[in-house]
C-alpha cells in the first residue's frame, strides 16, 4: 500500500474505474486469481451480531455502470479538490460508501477502497488514515450506509479528517492495542470512536484517563472523551462515568471556527479566511488556540489555494 500512496507505483492518470482495478491488481496480484478483475458472481455479507440485516452488494451486471457513475461524479467534482475539510469529509464518505456497496471485487474490497480514498484525500489536501478504525466500526457504518443510513459513515470521515479528534482516536487505539493481552479486550470486536460534540452519552466504565482525554466503555462501544467533559474529572480504571454531554475543547473549537471560515470563503480563498479569523479574534480567549490550530491549517490552505490558481 505504501508504494501506491507514496507515488512509487504509478497508477492510471485518468480518474476512472481503471484506477480502482489497478490498485486491486497491485495489492493482490500473486495472491488472488482474479486480482484486478471485477467480480462476475453475486456477493452478500451475512448479518453481523448487533448490526443491520444482511447486505446484498451490487449485482455483477450493474457493477460497471455503478463505478462509472461514481467516477463521473468525482471527475465533475475535480477529484474533491478545493473543498473545505467538512465538505470533503461528507463527499468522501459518500464515495467510500458507494464503492463499498458496489463491492466490485470478489475479495480485497476493504483494502482497495481505503487505499483509493487515501490517495484521493492526499491529492485533495485532507490526509486520512484508517489505521485506528476498528473492524466492527467499519462493519457498522458500511452496513448502515448500504441500508440507507449514511450518517455513521459521514461522522467517521468527519472524525478522521479532524486534526484533534483523529489524533485522539489514534492515540486511544494505540494504547488499547498495547493492553489487549492484559485486559482480554478484543479491539476489533469493539466500535472505538471519539465523542461527537453536542451529543449526550449515557456513561460507562473508565478504561484510562490521560492528561486531556478519558477512554470509557459500555461494550461493544468504547469512547474517547475530553477529560473536561467527564463528571468529576479524572478517575481510576473501572470507575463509573455518569451521563454527560460532549463539548469541544478550546483547540477543537478553534479548528471548528477555521472549518466554518474555510467553507464560507469558498475555493481558492481559504488561507485568507484563516488570516481574517486570526485578526478578528486577536486578544480574545480563542486567540491562543486559534494560533495553534492555524499553524497546522494555514500552510495546507495556501498550498491548495495556489494549486487551484494554477489549474484555472
Amino acid at each position: 500500500m505504501f508504494d501506491i500512496i507514496s507515488g512509487a507505483h504509478k497508477l492510471p492518470r485518468r480518474l476512472d474505474p481503471s484506477r480502482l482495478t489497478a490498485i486491486h491488481g497491485h495489492l493482490f496480484g500473486g495472491h488472488l486469481f482474479d486480482a484486478g478483475q471485477l467480480r462476475t458472481t453475486p456477493l452478500a455479507k451475512l448479518q453481523h451480531v448487533g448490526f443491520a440485516a444482511r447486505t446484498n452488494f451490487t449485482p455483477p451486471e450493474r457493477i460497471q455502470s455503478e463505478l462509472a457513475s461514481i467516477f463521473d461524479g468525482l471527475r465533475k467534482a475535480d477529484g474533491l479538490r478545493g473543498l473545505s475539510r467538512m465538505e470533503f469529509a461528507e463527499a468522501a464518505a459518500d464515495v467510500f460508501g458507494r464503492c463499498n456497496q458496489a463491492h466490485p471485487f470478489t475479495e480485497g474490497n476493504g483494502r482497495t477502497q481505503q487505499t483509493f480514498i487515501r490517495l484521493l484525500a492526499k491529492d485533495a489536501g485532507h490526509p486520512i488514515s484508517f489505521d485506528a478504525v476498528t473492524r466492527d466500526r467499519m462493519y457498522q457504518v458500511s452496513s448502515d450506509f448500504s441500508h440507507g443510513k449514511p450518517e455513521g459513515m459521514r461522522e467517521l470521515f468527519d472524525e478522521l479528517t479532524c486534526p484533534v479528534r483523529s489524533q485522539q482516536l489514534a492515540q486511544a487505539h494505540g494504547f488499547l492495542k498495547s493492553v489487549q493481552a492484559q485486559t482480554g479486550l478484543n479491539l476489533d470486536e469493539a466500535t472505538l470512536s471519539t465523542c461527537v460534540p453536542g451529543r449526550s452519552y449515557a456513561g460507562g466504565k473508565v478504561l484510562s484517563c490521560g492528561t486531556d482525554t478519558c477512554i470509557f466503555y459500555k461494550l461493544p462501544q468504547i469512547h474517547v472523551a475530553n477529560l473536561a467533559d467527564i463528571p468529576g474529572g479524572r478517575a481510576a480504571f473501572g470507575a463509573d462515568v455518569a451521563p454527560f454531554v460532549s463539548s469541544r475543547s478550546p483547540l477543537q473549537t478553534a479548528h471548528h471556527e477555521i472549518d466554518l471560515a474555510e467553507r464560507a470563503a469558498g475555493r481558492g480563498n481559504r488561507a485568507g479566511a484563516i488570516a481574517k479569523l486570526l485578526t478578528a479574534h486577536a486578544g480574545s480567549a480563542l486567540a491562543a488556540p486559534l494560533a495553534e490550530a492555524a499553524t497546522q491549517r494555514i500552510k495546507a490552505a495556501k498550498a491548495l489555494d495556489r494549486a487551484l490558481v494554477l489549474q484555472r
